[in-house]
């Protein structure tokens, strides 16, 4: 057993206290600790920090391990590494989830645009056919009305590339559907 000074009071001498042994966790062959036990060295920590730009929020996942008297290096860089892949897999579910949102809000969003440029289609249409009822298309509606088709392509082209992304996801956590 090994002794340790106290922090030393103002104007004294610090006096000696024994340090206790690290706890003994399990039985063990090798001859690290006294009578043949293995000894809790060392904590170890890993945290993923998820931010959720929708919600601002912030939500964190931490592996803690344990660090033994007769671990090798080699030992520890597989607890360490373990425990990094669940966290990235961790990660990449919650993003795989941010994906699968932002895909039902592009699917959304290209239905409302069509239905607008039905709406604005109907409404160019009977006026051009002398519905005096039917206003006329501000410069505004017109150049959706132009455009609309284009950015429905646009949108199309990114929904592919997100699938793509949600593929590639599912992919690296080993989700088959």
């Amino acid at each position: 057993m090994m002794e340790r000074l106290e922090p030393v009071p103002a104007g004294g001498l610090g006096t000696t206290k024994p340090i206790e042994d690290p706890p003994v966790v399990e039985e063990h062959n090798g001859a690290n600790g006294a009578n043949g036990k293995r000894l809790l060295v060392g904590t170890m920590d890993q945290m993923l920090v998820f931010n959720d730009p929708a919600t601002q929020c912030q939500r964190s996942m931490k592996i803690n391990g344990y660090l033994y008297s007769d671990d090798t290096p080699e030992e520890v860089n597989a607890r360490a590494d373990l425990a990094r892949t669940v966290l990235e897999r961790q990660f990449l579910m919650q993003d795989l989830q941010r994906m699968a949102d932002q895909r039902e809000s592009y699917i959304q969003g290209m239905t409302q645009h069509r239905d607008y440029l039905k709406e604005l289609s109907k409404r160019k249409a009977a006026r051009a056919a002398g519905d005096g009822k039917v206003k006329n298309l501000t410069a505004s509606e017109l150049k959706v009305l132009n455009e609309g088709e284009e950015k429905l392509l646009q949108t199309e082209k990114g929904l592919q590339e997100l699938d793509k992304k949600i593929a590639a996801t599912k992919a690296k956590c080993g989700i088959t559907e």
